[in-house]
């Protein structure tokens, strides 16, 4: 099981090797570069998506005698099936897989009526990181949100998520990077991706607004500011300075984080989902 963010990954992840493991499987848990990995044995590859791009990754795999399935971790939530079709779901690549894992039932009707996909490929098992938030599980987190809570005290919780305008290459290099990717093939393709950009700029800048509020009214808070992984830390960093009681961390799972916090403030993210369970 390739893994490519390990912090919002891996605890889900090593549930679900956990539980291959009583039935009797072997699990190799590793970075996404694990698919090239001449040496891995033949078996099960379960990848984290199907986006375009990933086609010469199954192919490698089946050329080495694996099988091969996958869900995506961000079935969850999107905008419509038809561009949630269009950056994760590549149906050359579904073609090719024995079995793709479904969050449910919305993302399985989608993929079926909307999108084409052939049903028989699709089992309904819901996401192993969303099962560790299950009340006969959670405790798992208590030991690190308790040391949390120990560390900073009372605290409020901002997740961000402005990946598109706040990212590591640049707006206009991630639009580049997607067109010769596939994912972005018209211009009516890219003045959606402009919109959006644009709204997550103004959602950014209220952001960056509200972390002086709140570090101004909660004073007796720390503010901690949790970055999207795909977005920069500089920013929040720099956002930071002065202020002795506003705080950018990125370490281990959200899940404990919540726990820990009096307060989640999320900006159209999955974690809004996460706290509420």
């Amino acid at each position: 099981m390739p893994i490519e963010t390990k912090v919002r990954e891996l605890y889900g992840k090593a549930l679900l090797a956990f539980e291959a493991v009583d039935r009797g499987w072997g699990v190799i848990l590793g970075e996404k570069s694990m698919r090239h990995n001449p040496f891995l044995p033949k078996g099960m590859l379960i990848d984290k998506s199907i986006a375009i791009g990933r086609l010469p990754h199954i192919h490698y795999s089946l050329k080495k005698g694996r099988r091969v399935s996958a869900l995506c971790e961000e079935g969850l939530i999107y905008i419509s099936p038809q561009e949630y079709g269009r950056r994760k779901i590549e149906m050359a690549s579904f073609n090719l897989l024995d079995i793709f894992f479904s969050w449910g039932m919305n993302q399985t009707i989608d993929m079926i009526h909307k999108l084409g996909c052939n049903s028989a490929r699709i089992v309904v098992s819901g996401n192993p990181r969303f099962d560790l938030l299950r009340t006969d599980m959670r405790d798992i987190f208590s030991k690190k949100a308790n040391r949390i809570k120990t560390q900073y005290g009372p605290f409020i919780l901002i997740n961000t998520k402005f990946p598109l305008y706040n990212n590591y290459y640049g707006y206009k290099n991630i639009i580049e990077i997607r067109r010769r990717r596939g994912r972005i093939n018209t211009p009516e393709q890219e003045r959606f991706e402009d919109d959006r950009m644009q709204y997550q700029r103004a959602n950014y800048e209220k952001f960056m607004e509200i972390v002086d509020v709140l570090s101004h009214q909660f004073k007796n808070h720390d503010i901690i500011i949790r970055p999207h992984p795909s977005e920069k830390h500089d920013p929040w960093i720099n956002k930071s300075r002065d202020r002795s009681n506003v705080k950018v961390v990125y370490d281990g799972n959200v899940a404990e984080w919540i726990l820990a916090s009096d307060l989640c403030i999320h900006h159209n993210c999955t974690t809004g989902i996460e706290a509420y369970a």
